[in-house]
């Protein structure tokens, strides 16, 4: 969630990068349509703006390289809680070889076999929270496996690649969003109520769990 919240602050940044970007355009434009379109005769007043345009756009694709950062670290942390989540269930309920043989499962059989093992109604997988859970899963795959994606480039824009990785804000929130729903739901089937650590307040409460005898 910390670094969720910290994405705001970076998308300030790249609309300030996109707005330098978009004023250098036009004014590249304006130049242009003076001279009637004729680079020749334009070619003194349009290069230093051709200039100042190119070392724009290279400031947005540095204006986004935090945010990219903080997206991707939201979707390997949110697979990790919802995988020590899963393990720590599976630790409490099985023993012996059943828990050697879970360790082996990917993270999604664990998600999708666990809760039905235990008698519980569990997950259907064509259907919500399952299917965000596993889109997040898609994502963290693709982040973790990292595979080089190239793409035409269009000047001014960003690769639309980074949606297929899922390193959208909004995509963000979702990955966040199926964490808490898969391990709520969870919790309501096993008649319990939801860790303390789902609490939105997290920030103000302490991460040690003091037992007494």
């Amino acid at each position: 969630r910390q670094a969720h919240t910290r994405t705001e602050a970076k998308l300030q940044d790249i609309r300030k990068a996109e707005k330098n970007w978009e004023s250098l355009d036009q004014e590249f434009e304006n130049v242009q349509s003076k001279h009637d379109d004729d680079i020749h005769s334009a070619y003194e007043e349009l290069e230093p703006i051709a200039i100042d345009l190119e070392n724009a756009h290279y400031l947005i694709g540095e204006a986004y390289a935090p945010l990219l950062k903080e997206i991707a670290v939201v979707h390997i942390l949110c697979t990790a809680t919802l995988e020590a989540h899963i393990n720590s269930v599976a630790k409490d309920m099985l023993q012996g070889k059943e828990q050697n043989l879970f360790q082996r499962l990917s993270l999604e059989a664990k998600w999708l076999f666990l809760p039905k093992l235990l008698g519980f109604s569990g997950f259907n997988p064509v259907c919500e929270p399952f299917q965000s859970f596993a889109r997040l899963l898609g994502y963290r795959n693709k982040l973790i496996h990292y595979k080089e994606l190239k793409e035409k480039w269009v000047y001014g824009s960003v690769p639309q690649f980074i949606n297929r990785l899922g390193l959208t804000v909004g995509d963000s929130r979702k990955s966040i969003a199926a964490v808490v729903r898969m391990i709520r739901e969870l919790a309501e089937q096993q008649n319990i109520d939801s860790p303390y650590w789902l609490r939105e307040d997290l920030n103000e409460m302490s991460y040690f769990d003091i037992l007494s005898d």
